[in-house]
């Protein structure tokens, strides 16, 4: 599976006014026009982290399954759009 996250920070810091979204193969999966990013750092959270996490809100919580675990071969950040399926060299 491959991944691609975009996130624009627009307007104020912490305001519903950014964007991110989220394509998996290709398709876009997540987008969300609403988003309150706290890029300021003014309360020590600001955006200097970033978090891959396999957590799905849509899970059955009657369903019982074991601890996951994710492995992610390659994380390449890019202020620019890259072609899917290109291999890092």
């Amino acid at each position: 599976m491959e991944f691609t996250g975009r996130i624009a920070i627009l307007g104020e810091s912490n305001q519903p006014t950014s964007r991110v979204q989220l394509w998996v193969d290709g398709e876009l999966a997540i987008d969300y026009k609403q988003a309150k990013i706290d890029w300021s750092g003014a309360s020590g959270k600001g955006f200097g982290q970033f978090l891959l996490s396999p957590y799905s809100t849509n899970k059955d919580v009657s369903h019982v399954h074991p601890v996951g675990h994710v492995w992610y071969d390659d994380l390449i950040i890019s202020t620019q759009p890259i072609p899917m399926g290109v291999a890092v060299q």
